[in-house]
This record gives structure tokens, C-alpha cells and sequence, in this order.
């Protein structure tokens, strides 16, 4: 739900493709026309926006963005929302299952705010090649998405391949002060992966091999 208003007297001429992959959403849009967009609190996902044409003003909270090719903006949940798209705008939006990012962020060790994971608004995607790699792939899992939706398990991965790709190249906000420190007693699984890592660390490692080393599944 947002709340849309046309800046300049122009008719819209809106344009939205749309592909789900589970608990993820490839969306491209444009309105046609200059427009205001204010929508309600994201309660239940994440939204980055990336322009293809043209350029947005995003606040977000109390940061802004002036977005354009190159130059994303990361929306998080439950911050104040307002954005100014221009007549030639047009973004590809990526939506992200809040409960899906936020485990993520916590199994790869981030710490997360009490009120969840908080992103910085502004994201030079230009600046990343692993981004600009995932997003092509992702582009062409949406044109093929009818393919795709026909095996779940290329869906999990793919999300998971969105989720860690943003976590590691845009990294939350850390709690100020707050350092994690390792335990110097470790699970045994963990212990055996560790010794693994060490003892082959010349050689190709993918994660089935830790999972079958450690005796546990490749979700664990």
C-alpha cells in the first residue's frame, strides 16, 4: 500500500514486470511520468531499488539518496519512506522476506539491531562486481522464471545466493560498541571443519564437502 501523486500535469504511463522465487521478488518498474511515492511501513521485507534510467530521490529515515544508475537505495523495515521518481525512471526492485534476511544475518554472525537488520539507505552497486554478476543472473532467472519455479531447490538457493550476496556487499548497521567474541569452545561439527579447512587449505572446497566431513546436513 503507498499513496501516489503526480508532481507535473502528465498522464502515467506505468510499466511493472514481476517474478517471485519464493521469498524473493524481481520487479521492474516505471511510472512514465514524474511522481511522488510515499508508501506505508515495510513491516514484512526488504526493498532495493535500482535504477536502470533516470533518477529517484529516496529518504529513508533519516538518510536520502539521490539514486541513479549505479547508485541503489536499500529500504528497511518500519523507516519513513518517501521518494520523488522522475518522468524517465525506471528500476529493477528487489523484494526480500524479512524473517529470511534477518536469520541469515544472525547465522552469518552480524550483529542486528534490537528492532532487526538496518541497512544504509545509499548502495554504489556500480562499485561491486559480485552484485553486478548476481543481478545479471537474477534478471535472467525473472525473464525464465516459468522454468525456474518448477524446482524448489534452484529457488532456495537463489535466494540464498540474494540474501549473502547483499549481506556481504552493502553490510547492515553494527550495534555501536557492541564486538562479538569467539568462543574458544567450539561444537564438535564445527571443531572438524575447522581442522578440515586447515589441513586442505590448498585444495577446492564447496559446502557439501564441509557437510559431509562434519556428518550434519548442508542446512546445519
Amino acid at each position: 500500500p503507498h499513496k501516489l501523486s503526480l508532481l507535473k500535469a502528465r498522464t502515467l504511463q506505468s510499466c511493472v514486470r514481476h517474478a517471485n522465487f519464493g521469498q524473493v521478488d524481481v520487479i521492474r518498474l516505471g511510472y512514465g511520468a514524474h511522481v511522488r511515492i510515499q508508501p506505508d511501513d515495510l513491516v514484512d521485507y526488504y526493498l532495493i531499488q535500482i535504477p536502470q534510467y533516470g533518477q529517484a530521490t529516496v529518504r529513508c529515515g533519516g538518510e536520502e539518496v539521490d539514486s541513479v544508475p549505479g547508485v541503489a537505495s536499500v529500504l528497511s523495515p518500519n523507516a519513513e519512506i518517501d521518494m520523488s521518481w522522475q518522468a524517465s525512471n525506471e528500476q529493477i526492485m528487489i523484494k526480500i522476506d524479512r524473517l529470511l534476511l534477518e536469520q541469515t544475518a544472525q547465522g552469518l554472525g552480524l550483529d542486528t539491531l534490537a528492532s532487526g537488520v538496518h541497512f544504509p539507505a545509499k548502495f554504489e552497486c556500480h562499485k561491486s562486481v559480485s552484485w553486478q554478476l548476481m543481478l545479471r543472473y537474477l534478471v535472467d532467472c525473472a525473464r525464465n522464471s516459468l522454468t525456474m519455479q518448477r524446482s524448489p531447490l534452484l529457488i532456495r538457493q537463489l535466494e540464498q545466493l540474494v540474501v549473502t550476496t547483499l549481506l556481504g556487499e552493502h553490510p547492515p548497521i553494527q550495534q555501536a560498541g557492541l564486538h562479538r567474541v569467539r568462543s574458544t569452545i567450539l561444537p564438535r561439527h564445527i571443531k572438524q571443519v575447522e581442522n578440515y579447512l586447515h589441513e586442505h587449505i590448498d585444495q577446492p572446497i564447496n559446502l557439501d564437502v564441509l557437510a559431509a566431513q562434519a556428518q550434519v546436513s548442508v542446512r546445519t
